[in-house]
């Protein structure tokens, strides 16, 4: 029998391929002989493709006894890949060798060739095995037992460095001493595996969600079809996480997960700085409607408003990429960028991956500073997360504590401001301030994503933004202000834009540690300066010194969610305490 071509044996493959095929004897005792050569073969497997390229050759002796086909030799010369199974004279055992040329073939970044060695006993209806794999990246592996009539009874006995899994865990990459100690007993299938899987100093990173995790140890017991896992990891930026609980070797990873967050550190240079701490429960299958139930607590936070409207990657989105390489649209996918990302990212900015469902609810008390454009407010409040994770539903309110905008040196005290997230960590933020001259109210409104919000002057009566801009710095209409009021009205309107920069009281503030740091100078002219900060938990501090020397100092204790006590005490001697009961209705 002779083969030409490997279309004939599969039409999804090609390359160049030529067999003969001979038998002799008779049906109980014989001998089949196959060889053949290939040439830039393809089974349209990627990794299985690198190793059957260029030119190849393959011998094969089958014996037959008593009807049954059993081994003899094996001889299979190739460019990258080359395996021998030939007898040693002592039974039917087979001395087997074979070797991968270079290991970057299959893992980029690990060079160096793979070989295999050991002994195979040819049995009916299989083999009996004792086979060892080396090669760099820390692969030493045993395989030995049997595999008869479909039926396995193997152990697995090994280590490597888990980077050679990111060929089928992409787009995560991980990195990590990995030790195997299985055993498949039965057939061959992920129900019948059992056994031990550990990862020491492992790294995990997940581009799509810009996630890095470091210092990660895994423990996972392989069990009917499950694994159950105890793992704990710190993420790069700071904090830790340990995850609990057992998920399904196969798809849909049906899981039940209890996950801690210990401080963790989250930040992004241009919008937020902040720690988590909570606990979250994830069950249901991971790649389908899972649910993801817990609280968590948000630390002290800065959140800044961009000084410019080019905080976010979706600025890039016009970019029209020409002839880019497969490798350049992965990794432009992998950020979200463009169009490669649609299939990632579920297009129209959806989260990319499974819609888990949602019931969180995110307590931020106090301590959430929200600075930029002029704005310096502390925020606090409680949000619960309903709906999935590609249609968030968020309830409650992250609101206003005190804060102020300032303006030109004009001081306006904030009468609203909130945040609220809406399906990531860029919340949406509204912050109202107002001014009442003459009878006319005129208010200034920062409203939309915190990373490009927009600025609106509304007044009553109505009139144009200019004039009402004009009316909240100087108390007085446009057509009566000075020229260089004017310029000053046109620097107002550049810093509430994001075109202002920090500010030097900005910048002081951050040097000395303070939460707040404000200049004010009254009708007079007189100048005073104030400063505060958190000394505990729940206790607020404050300090005022005006330019005569005169100082006060303001202490704040929150006993409990509306109930403050608040005390004040000046150089003159004078002070007071009261308690404050706030409940919104």
């Amino acid at each position: 029998m002779t083969l030409d071509g490997p279309g004939e044996l599969d039409p999804a493959w090609s390359g160049s391929l030529t067999a003969d095929a001979r038998f002799a004897g008779t049906p109980e005792a014989g001998k089949l002989s196959l060889s053949g050569d290939g040439d830039r073969l393809s089974v349209g497997q990627a990794e299985v493709d690198k190793l059957l390229a260029g030119a190849m050759r393959l011998d094969l002796e089958l014996a037959v006894r008593a009807g049954v086909l059993l081994l003899s030799s094996a001889q299979l010369d190739g460019t990258n890949l080359t395996v021998s199974a030939l007898g040693t004279g002592q039974s039917d055992e087979l001395e087997v060798q074979g070797r991968i040329r270079d290991l970057g073939l299959l893992a980029s970044g690990y060079s160096g060739p793979v070989t295999l060695g050991g002994r195979l006993t040819p049995l009916a209806g299989g083999a009996s095995m004792d086979l060892r794999i080396q090669g760099p990246a820390g692969i030493d592996t045993r395989v030995a037992g049997r595999f008869t009539n479909g039926q396995a009874d193997l152990t697995v006995q090994g280590s490597s460095d888990a980077a050679l899994l990111n060929v089928v865990a992409d787009p995560a990459t991980l990195a990590g001493a990995l030790r195997l100690d299985l055993a498949l007993r039965g057939q061959p299938a992920l129900s019948s595996l059992s056994g031990r899987v550990t990862l020491s100093g492992g790294r995990i990173a997940y581009p799509y969600q810009g996630l890095s995790l470091t210092r990660t140890e895994m423990v996972a017991d392989l069990a009917q079809g499950r694994a159950r896992i105890s793992a704990t990891s710190e993420l790069t930026s700071g904090g830790r996480l340990r995850v609990g609980g057992s998920i399904g070797l196969s798809a849909p990873f049906d899981g039940a997960l209890d996950v801690q967050l210990d401080n963790l550190h989250l930040r992004d240079p241009e919008l937020f700085d902040t720690t988590v701490n909570g606990a979250l429960n994830l069950t249901g299958p991971l790649l389908g409607r899972a649910r993801l139930v817990g609280r968590v607590r948000i630390g002290e936070t800065e959140l800044q408003v961009p000084s410019t409207g080019y905080a976010s990657a979706s600025d890039l989105e016009a970019v029209r990429h020409v002839n880019d390489s497969p490798a350049v649209r992965a990794t432009r996918a992998r950020a979200g960028l463009g169009a490669a990302a649609g299939a990632g990212q579920g297009g129209g900015g959806a989260i990319s991956g499974p819609d888990w469902g949602l019931d969180v609810t995110v307590d931020a008390p106090r301590r959430i500073f929200l600075r930029g454009r002029g704005l310096d407010a502390e925020l606090g409040g409680s949000i619960h997360l309903g709906g999935s994770l590609r249609s968030v539903v968020a309830s409650g309110e992250i609101g206003l504590i005190r804060g102020r905008l300032d303006l030109l040196g004009k001081r306006l005290v904030l009468s609203d401001a909130s945040l609220v997230l809406e399906g990531d960590l860029v919340p949406y933020i509204t912050v109202v301030a107002s001014n009442e001259t003459e009878g006319i109210v005129s208010m200034v409104s920062i409203e939309g994503r915190a990373d490009a919000p927009e600025v609106k002057f509304t007044s009553s009566p109505e009139m144009p933004q200019e004039e009402v801009l004009a009316w909240l710095l100087f108390g007085r209409g446009l057509q009566n202000i000075s020229v260089f009021q004017a310029a000053q009205l046109a620097n107002a309107v550049a810093v509430l834009a994001g075109r202002g920069g920090e500010g030097i009281v900005s910048k002081l503030r951050r040097g000395f540690g303070f939460d707040d740091l404000d200049i004010t100078t009254s009708e007079d002219g007189t100048a005073s300066v104030a400063a505060g900060k958190y000394i505990g938990k729940n206790i607020y501090t404050g300090i005022e010194i005006d330019q005569n020397g005169q100082s006060k100092i303001n202490l704040n204790l929150d006993l409990r969610q509306g109930v403050t006590v608040k005390g004040r005490v000046g150089s003159d001697g004078q002070g007071g305490i009261g308690i404050f009961l706030e409940r919104d209705y």
